[in-house]
């Protein structure tokens, strides 16, 4: 209940004033039920002069009736739940609300159609949840009701609008169900085994220990030791077949071939399986407890024992190429010098002497050999024999010599090498030098032996410039037939011109070593004087050119 003050108002405003005490709302029940009328009455104090009105939710209002200025009855479709408000307006409001509930019937108990009990199971009655009370057959009050026996059953139930309503069920007893998981079982160690359910059930379960294997018809197991298995199935609704069956696991024998091993090309090695067993049977078609091998692969047995049970193992070998021993097969060794004879890098070595270097010297003619081992055992061996000790080269270049200024000298190994090293750092078999000193020349023959030799070359006094003969006689003879111009010296350019007395070129060449043989064209030359020019230029000097006569001769 409200108290303000209301203000009567002219049709401008509010002008004068009077006390509004109060306005409320009321409901003599304001919780019923949904076939039930809900009447809410409002007051208000009588100085209050406006009309009160009401505020509410109108979603399951199916009606509401206004039966005087203060008094209103509602009628609801549904379970209804909130506030009705009522207010008054005026210069001020005054608001009061009251809080309604209107309940829904639950309808009649439903305990669900007759059911059937299997053996040691039980059926919980529902009579469902909602009523404000319930009573059982038995007197109890639960709306839950537990069943372990054939039987009928009944509950009465009391909603919240006081409507009362009872069920009965009949419990039948189901007929007992009959399940087989087969014979038990008898397996060996490491074999797997199908356990297989009948056909005509539900929901099959299988488990060991507690532990829950499989929700289908087959179970394979692989047990490693005697062990007991339950299945589960349904044939009707609720009821269940039980049954166990047990396998019992046959320990294999041990067996074992070995670790993975290595042998050397041409050796064997026996794989034994072991006593102990009925049969043997090996990859390769054996059927012997020991196997000789002598190749490598992967080799299996499988071995049975007199139970029926079998064990299986397997050994790799690998078969390692003996050691490559490969000594230097030279069949020569050189005078005063020594070869080394190299076994490889392997773990040990015996040579001929006893000796356990990896290396061996020699420097005289024989056979050497060596055995070898590897890191595995493997033995390797080469032999090689030195025939004969050559010498080594000696006086391959010839006796000290000399030679010009203006002109070079050729120095040559008198004898054919397999390599050759100057002191002028050349590897040729011939080099030309151009001043005088002492040369050396380091040789290999074919034998691999190497020699050393020198030479000393000395600067001489030689003639320089051009000398011409003033008479020549052409006549095959042998003396004296060829024309030169004598040049002695470097010579850079060169041309020799012959004319004759009419002043006819007959004979040019630009070879100092060329000559005129006395011919003009194809015929002999006449005989008598001729004129020659000769024009050339040495090393450091200016050109020069010099004529004069010859007198051919026949």
């Amino acid at each position: 209940m409200n108290e303000s003050t209301t203000t009567l108002v002219k049709s401008s405003g509010c002008m004068q004033t009077s006390t509004c005490s109060f306005v409320d709302i009321t409901s003599p029940a304001p919780v019923i039920c949904i076939n039930q009328t809900l009447t809410v009455v409002t007051h208000k104090d009588v100085a209050c002069g406006s009309t009160v009105s009401l505020q509410y939710n109108t979603d399951g209002v199916e009606d509401a009736i206004k039966i005087n200025d203060s008094t209103y009855n509602f009628k609801f479709n549904k379970a209804w739940s909130g506030q009705i408000v009522a207010s008054m307006a005026g210069c001020s409001l005054l608001m009061d609300s009251i809080l309604v509930e209107v309940l829904d019937s639950k309808g009649p108990a439903d305990l669900g159609a007759d059911r059937n009990l299997c053996a040691g199971n039980t059926i919980t009655l529902n009579a469902g949840r909602g009523y404000r009370s319930y009573q059982w057959q038995d007197g109890s009050t639960d709306s839950l009701f537990n069943v372990t026996q054939p039987g009928q059953y009944s509950v009465s139930v009391t909603d919240a609008c006081s409507n009362v309503s009872s069920d009965m069920i009949t419990v039948s007893a189901a007929p007992a169900v009959s399940i087989s998981a087969g014979p038990d079982r008898t397996i060996c160690m490491n074999d797997s085994i199908h356990l297989n359910a009948p056909s005509g059930f539900t929901n099959y379960t299988w488990t060991e220990a507690g532990l829950a294997l499989a929700s289908s018809q087959q179970l394979i197991v692989t047990p490693l030791a005697n062990t007991q298995y339950h299945l589960a199935a349904e044939q009707i609704p609720g009821c269940f077949g039980y049954d166990t069956i047990t396998v019992t696991v046959n320990q294999s024998a041990i067996i074992s071939l070995g670790t993975d091993t290595t042998i050397c090309n041409g050796q064997a090695v026996i794989i034994d399986a072991g006593s102990g067993f009925a049969s043997y049977s090996w990859n390769n078609g054996s059927t012997t407890q020991n196997l000789q091998v002598t190749n490598g692969g992967e080799y299996v047995v499988r071995a049975a024992t007199a139970n029926g049970c079998f064990s299986r193992d397997t050994i790799r070998i690998s078969v390692r190429d003996l050691p490559p021993v490969n000594l230097a097969k030279f069949t020569t060794i050189c005078e005063g010098q020594t070869r080394v004879l190299n076994a490889g890098n392997f773990a040990s070595y015996l040579w001929h002497d006893n000796s356990t270097s990896q290396t061996f010297t020699v420097s005289d003619p024989g056979t050497y050999y060596v055995t070898v081992l590897d890191d595995y055992g493997c033995e390797g061996s080469d032999t090689m024999t030195l025939a004969s000790k050559v010498s080594s080269p000696k006086n391959f270049l010839p006796a000290d010599t000399t030679f010009c200024s203006y002109g070079g000298v050729t120095l040559s190994s008198l004898q054919s090498m397999q390599s050759y090293s100057w002191s002028n750092g050349a590897q040729v078999p011939s080099i030309t030098v151009n001043s005088a000193g002492n040369y050396w020349l380091q040789v290999t023959d074919t034998n691999g032996c190497s020699g050393y030799d020198t030479i000393n070359v000395k600067l001489k006094e030689c003639l320089a410039g051009l000398f011409v003969p003033n008479a020549f006689s052409p006549n095959n003879d042998g003396k004296n037939d060829m024309f030169k111009a004598l040049l002695y010296g470097e010579v850079e350019s060169f041309e020799l011109v012959i004319f004759n007395r009419w002043g006819q070129r007959i004979f040019s060449s630009t070879d100092r070593f060329k000559g005129w043989n006395g011919m003009n064209g194809a015929k002999p030359a006449d005989t008598g004087l001729y004129i020659w020019t000769c024009t050339y230029k040495l090393s450091g000097q200016e050109m020069k050119s010099d004529k004069g006569h010859i007198n051919l001769v026949r």
